[in-house]
């Protein structure tokens, strides 16, 4: 379609996609593939009381996998049992490992049960037979407290590795920043907030095909308190779950997904416009600089393919989710004007907005074997 296209005369809001994308999003798209859940029990003993007088029942709970003994924990102020619900229990498992997580977000449960920070983690090495003990995720942090959000606990945390190691990265909502830890939680990698390249929604920094472990990161880092950003990002590689990384140049990607299909590894990224159009570029050639979602190809020789241009009017790249087929989620400028000063060579727009135009919101549906791309509006606003 055309740049400067009338919004009027094409098709409305495709309320089917709309809610179609709402529902990729609830389930977390960016979920490790070798996500395992696992079932953890707990019984409940009350203990007696230190002051005959108050009206809390202190009691013990002891929490099981499959009849050996994790941990015990002593609400001393809540006579329910069911307060262990409060503790926002997660359990997953991989090869011998099982991790049983617990996240603490509000203060009257981090009261009753003594536990002073946000997030714990407490894990087994050997199938549940014996446990490391109670572990704060908080020193690891580099900035805001470490929570892990019951409600979007497999959005946020993943498993890589195969039926020798693994690995785990998790999101801290926090500082928005991705930490990749070994098996027994030591730190081997971090993207903070301004390296991230993936998504507010689906954070997803770290994948894992063929035993490789792949992270796309800006370059921006603080110079005396000072952010710079200089206009490339990384492409990087670890053979060894994470303990060593290879670091390859790369353009700068404003955003960046990967997804398997069909045992292909795909690269989808987009190459945004520069934030200022003051200077030599006219407006009118923005379609041709710019705006690009791009996707490559991981090779069988292990070298990407060339990338190809599948869209090339983006304003914005939400997000890059799986289903059956990959789906787009964008802001497009094809609707957009010049304004007069923005036609001018040489010259530009003094405040950097060169174009009027409406916001449109874009979902599409990407045919891998033809690369087309049914695409529908989901939102506008003129």
């Amino acid at each position: 379609m055309p740049l400067h296209a009338d919004l009027n005369n094409i098709q409305v809001i495709d309320r089917d996609m709309a809610r179609r994308v709402d529902e990729l999003k609830e389930l977390g798209g960016y979920s490790s593939e070798d996500f395992n859940t696992c079932q953890v029990t707990w019984t409940t003993r009350a203990l007696e009381k230190t002051d005959p007088h108050s009206s809390f029942q202190p009691h013990e709970i002891t929490f099981f996998y499959e009849n050996h003994e994790i941990i015990k924990l002593i609400n001393s102020r809540h006579e329910k049992a069911e307060s262990v619900q409060d503790l926002g229990v997660n359990c997953l498992e991989f090869n011998n490992y099982v991790y049983l997580f617990f996240d603490t977000l509000d203060y009257e449960t981090r009261a009753k049960f003594s536990l002073p920070e946000l997030s714990y983690v407490v894990y087994s090495s050997d199938q549940g037979v014996s446990w490391s003990g109670l572990k704060s995720l908080d020193p690891f942090s580099i900035k805001e407290k470490f929570i892990l959000q019951r409600d979007k606990f497999k959005q946020y945390i993943k498993i890589f590795g195969n039926n020798k190691n693994h690995v785990l990265s998790i999101f801290n909502l926090r500082d928005e920043t991705t930490y990749l830890f070994d098996p027994e939680f030591n730190i081997l990698n971090s993207v903070s907030v301004y390296n991230r390249l993936t998504s507010f929604d689906y954070p997803a920094d770290f994948y894992w095909h063929n035993d490789i472990l792949y992270l796309v990161r800006g370059s921006c880092e603080k110079v005396r308190g000072t952010l710079r950003c200089p206009g490339r990002s990384y492409m990087e590689t670890s053979k060894d779950f994470g303990k060593t990384w290879e670091k390859g140049t790369l353009p700068f990607i404003k955003k960046s997904y990967f997804l398997t299909l069909n045992n292909t590894l795909y690269h989808f990224f987009f190459t945004p416009c520069p934030s200022s159009w003051f200077g030599f570029i006219p407006a009118m050639d923005r379609a041709f600089t710019c705006g690009y979602l791009k996707v490559r190809t991981l090779q069988e020789n292990g070298k990407w393919g060339k990338p190809k241009i599948l869209i090339d009017t983006v304003e914005r790249l939400f997000g890059v989710y799986k289903d059956k087929k990959p789906v787009f989620v964008w802001q497009d400028y094809r609707f957009h004007k010049s304004r007069l000063c923005g036609l001018i060579p040489l010259v530009g727009c003094i405040d950097s907005t060169p174009f009027v135009g409406p916001t449109v919101i874009y979902a599409g549906e990407l045919d891998i074997t033809t690369w087309k791309i049914n695409e529908s509006i989901i939102s506008y606003e003129q």
